[in-house]
């Protein structure tokens, strides 16, 4: 198997629902065929409705913190 088919069948079985993702960009991710490992080199975050980068990302604990914030 190569990296691109590796890639897409990954990225094909996180898109699970209906809204438009770009598949096509793999820069973020390195395939080690000496491991077969997939690495991400970085992370980014996208909105998913319009495919575009979004400036903003929080840790698990920001969001939990703030959706807290907003029910009190």
């Amino acid at each position: 198997m190569d990296k691109r088919n590796l890639v897409e069948g990954l990225q094909k079985a996180f898109n699970t629902d209906d809204r438009q993702r770009n598949t096509s960009d793999t820069s973020d991710v390195e395939y080690k065929e000496n491991t077969n490992t997939l690495y991400i080199k970085k992370q980014r975050t996208y909105n998913m409705e319009e495919n575009i980068p979004s400036a903003t990302a929080m840790s698990e604990e920001e969001i939990f913190k703030r959706l807290h914030e907003e029910r009190h």
